[in-house]
């Protein structure tokens, strides 16, 4: 993550590029879209691929979650795009990318493997499905890469 050196509110996240260019330009449309709050928001910078750049796969998921591992964000090829699900699960996992943990405990059951959630703050984009970008994710990341003095 860097700032943008012309706007203080803005920071730039290098991702690597989606290999098809239709999904390519709605993954970038969702992060930005989901992670502006008032002045603040994220630039997704993605004009080539390279591995060694956070980057997204889509896979069968059916028997696990969504989820960021490394510099990798797994999402569901299963999910629908036109779903509010897989917006929300693109911004979620984002959040990952920037640092952010969970803000939700899940619980499954040992004999029925029944699922449980607890949201810790359910209008946090990091909760359980429940939650939006908040400015205190940005006051966050500010404090985090504070410019630097020339």
């Amino acid at each position: 993550v860097k700032r943008d050196p012309n706007d203080p509110h803005v920071f730039l996240f290098p991702i690597s590029r989606y290999p098809d260019p239709e999904m390519n330009d709605l993954l970038k449309k969702i992060i930005e879209d989901a992670w502006r709050v008032g002045p603040w928001q994220i630039k997704i910078i993605n004009d080539y691929e390279d591995p060694q750049l956070p980057h997204i796969i889509f896979q069968d998921l059916s028997n696990s979650n969504p989820r960021v591992k490394d510099h990798t964000m797994f999402l569901d090829i299963n999910t629908p795009r036109h779903e509010w699900l897989f917006s929300y699960t693109i911004a979620h996992e984002f959040g990952h990318f920037l640092g952010f943990l969970d803000s939700y405990i899940e619980l499954v059951g040992k004999e029925d493997r029944s699922l449980l959630y607890y949201n810790l703050d359910q209008d946090n984009i990091m909760s359980a499905r429940t939650g939006r970008v908040l400015e205190e994710h940005f006051l966050e990341l500010d404090r985090a890469y504070r410019r630097s003095p020339n």
